[in-house]
């Protein structure tokens, strides 16, 4: 969340100074990465019973409707911690 957290700040800003452009650019590749590495899950899926993948349906399901940004759920929701 340190990468998440570093692209919103920087880009909640007006303008940038140079290095700051950098840090900008640094975090969104390094989000771009995770973000593709994420489709991994997607064969693990294929490992999941029908069970399973209903009731991982219906949890995305209730985080969408939620619509809680990722840092604030980050922030306030989210029980397990880890290092930042």
């Amino acid at each position: 969340m340190k990468t998440a957290r570093t692209a919103a700040t920087l880009l909640a800003k007006a303008s940038l100074s140079k290095e700051e452009a950098t840090a900008a650019a640094n975090a969104a590749r390094d989000l771009l990465i995770r973000v593709s590495n994420c489709d991994g899950l997607n064969i693990l899926g294929e490992r999941l019973s029908k069970a399973q993948m209903e009731d991982l349906a219906a949890q995305y399901q209730r985080s969408r409707d939620a619509n809680v940004p990722l840092l604030k759920w980050v922030d306030t929701i989210r029980t397990r911690r880890v290092a930042s």
